[in-house]
């Protein structure tokens, strides 16, 4: 004990606590110093979608919010105060709003708008929506954007539930609570927040081929609910009409993935595999009524095998048969293991919560199927399992304007004869010259990468081609699409191949070209200019 005090009071352990003491202590000043300065700089993304600024007129107008440069938004900027006699309506969700994979300037609300302008309407069209979004984030959106005094708000959203990168958060959610809180605690702290953009990003989109267990599949589904619901209260108290689209996805064209199928022995699944091969031999010999009997023969052996519902879907589309075929490709859409599209359970959530708080709908699915001559909408309205194309686009946009005119929401104040006289106008308000060349664009290059596939759809390859072949023609020829054009006949054996390359390699394709779609097939610009080359060889 004597000595215990006697070392308390050595000179030298009191000056290594106080050395401690000053440490910490100029440690954690230096820290809130930092934070402050930060926060006063604005540095690291900051919380809310748009920031306040007043401009040399006194007026104030909402910027959008950066992350790495990139706008949160599709608006990037407007005036915090509407302008007397325009209505505002705000557009939020997910990619299909923002237009993706397009310009922003194809998606349903520019259409809309585009429309209403061109008979005279005074409206704004505010877009907040974003690519990759789950539904809780466009609440979000929508609960700030409530502060804008808004005249209607359009919401389209609930095809991310189910992306692996949420569902890597949701599992945490439910492994990890303390450690999910103490994360976002941390991260509250813009100098923390600093130092964590440093740390490689995990769980980006196509990275991880996550399949949802029913766990995960529930909680979602509760998620959305709970969002839908929400939304809806906030609407409603704040007297905001909301108007909900149901979700769309491309039914007849996406393949879905199989998981693991509750066989009852190994000789059914090995009479399933006979059974799907034998189907597909008989369909491509035309032969429907054969591939069919097959597959219904294999859906009573496996009814939770989606590449069997999937196929008897199809068949039925060719017999003409739409509404089985919708069945079986509903069916197999629900039993797709990765689901990365909205599937029926959501709808009906979405759905139900709607019919509850009396919420006006559009189904999207019915009006792109509604479109199509066999009555499921693919390719032609599809460019990918979820996105519409441009048409696609501008009947969501028509069905928009014609709900609006049937008494959606007669609160909005928009004539009927006007919303009417809009919806003619859409065809010569839908796109200009300028948007059509790079729609065109940009869905050929979107499309690119699963037409070069081996083994890819014959009709997807001949619409990429096509796309390509008309920038190739023009007068100078597009030297990117000549450069496309040249690897895609290159796959195919085509004679003419090489000397396209070997045009586009000397028009400076390369330099034009995203390197990301050459990544996407396995192909380096070196190897392109060796192609090129060997063109030149044997021309001489």
């Amino acid at each position: 004990m004597f000595r215990a005090r006697e070392s308390l009071r050595d000179p030298g352990t009191f000056r290594a606590a106080r050395s401690c003491r000053r440490l910490f202590l100029s440690v954690a000043v230096g820290f809130l110093v930092a934070e402050i300065v930060l926060r006063v700089a604005g540095v690291a993304p900051p919380p809310r979608l748009y920031r306040a600024v007043r401009g040399p007129d006194g007026a104030v107008r909402r910027i959008v919010s950066r992350v790495d440069g990139q706008p949160l938004a599709v608006t990037e900027e407007f005036a915090q105060a509407k302008a007397a006699g325009r209505l505002r309506l705000v557009f939020a969700g997910e990619s299909t709003v923002a237009g993706y994979p397009y310009p922003p300037s194809v998606a349903f609300p520019s259409r809309f708008e585009a429309a209403l302008h061109a008979v005279g309407a005074d409206v704004e069209a505010l877009n907040v929506a974003a690519a990759g979004i789950p539904f809780e984030m466009s609440v979000e959106r929508v609960e700030e954007m409530m502060e804008t005094d808004p005249d209607l708000l359009v919401l389209y959203a609930g095809s991310n539930e189910f992306l692996p990168y949420h569902l890597l958060r949701l599992r945490e959610r439910l492994s990890m609570p303390l450690l999910v809180r103490l994360g976002a605690l941390v991260r509250s702290f813009r100098t923390l927040r600093l130092l964590d953009r440093l740390l490689p990003e995990r769980g980006g989109p196509g990275e991880i081929p996550l399949h949802p267990s029913e766990e995960e599949r529930c909680a979602a589904r509760a998620k959305l609910r709970d969002g839908a619901a929400r939304v809806a209260e906030a609407c409603r108290r704040a007297g905001l009409p909301l108007l909900v689209f149901l979700p769309a996805c491309d039914l007849s064209e996406t393949v879905p993935i199989a998981g693991a199928t509750p066989w009852k022995s190994p000789e059914d699944e090995l009479k399933v595999r006979e059974w799907l091969q034998e189907a597909s031999d008989r369909w491509r010999e035309r032969n429907l009524a054969g591939a069919r009997s097959l597959l219904e023969d294999a859906a009573a052996l496996a009814p939770r095998h989606p590449w069997v519902h999937f196929s008897l879907g199809r068949v039925l589309l060719d017999l003409g048969e739409s509404v089985e075929a919708r069945r079986e490709l509903e069916r197999a859409r629900d039993l797709d293991a990765r689901p990365h599209r909205v599937t029926g359970d959501l709808r009906a959530i979405l759905a139900g919560v709607c019919a509850e708080h009396d919420l006006p709908t559009i189904d999207a699915q019915a009006v792109l199927d509604g479109a199509d001559p066999r009555g499921v909408a693919g390719a032609s309205l599809f460019v990918d399992p979820n996105h519409p194309t441009p048409e696609g686009q501008i009947l969501l946009a028509g069905a928009l304007l014609e709900a609006l005119a049937a008494g959606a929401a007669p609160k909005v104040g928009l004539d009927r004869d006007v919303l009417l006289d809009a919806v003619s106008r859409l065809a010569p308000a839908s796109l200009t010259a300028e948007d059509h060349e790079r729609a065109r664009r940009t869905e050929a290059t979107y499309l690119f990468p699963r037409a070069y596939r081996v083994g890819a759809d014959a009709a997807l390859r001949g619409k990429v081609e096509t796309l390509l072949e008309e920038g190739a023609r023009r007068d100078p020829p597009e030297a990117a699409d000549l450069l496309l054009l040249g690897l895609l006949r290159l796959r195919r054996g085509d004679a003419e191949a090489r000397d396209l390359l070997r045009r586009a390699v000397e028009a400076d394709a390369l330099a034009s070209l995203d390197p990301g779609v050459l990544d996407a097939i396995g192909e380096t610009p070196q190897s392109v200019r060796a192609s090129a080359t060997e063109a030149r060889r044997e021309e001489r």
